[in-house]
């Protein structure tokens, strides 16, 4: 993958990952569990709209899945985010 990739992973998952922490004693886990879902969902969705825009030939031929190589990431995002929570809470 292109180093555009990554820098927008690690982006993502510092984010979420800071949204999370600021926000864990204001609702409950499961809660936020699912705005890290949602965050990441529309983060790495604009992320692979506007790359796309940038230039189509280069984002299909720098991966192997294409426009959906930033999506495919959303569920791995969150599931680091979800430990990220437990163990702040077992904390």
């Amino acid at each position: 993958m292109n180093i555009v990739y990554w820098l927008i992973l690690v982006a993502g998952l510092i984010v979420s990952s800071v949204l999370c922490g600021i926000c864990k004693n204001k609702v409950g886990s499961n809660w936020l569990i699912l705005y890290a879902f949602i965050f990441n969902t529309l983060f790495f969705s604009i992320s692979s709209v506007i790359l796309y825009a940038i230039n189509a030939q280069a984002f299909h031929k720098n991966s192997e899945l294409g426009i959906m190589t930033l999506l495919f990431f959303v569920p791995l995002i969150t599931w680091l985010n979800a430990i990220f929570i437990r163990f702040q809470k077992a904390a």
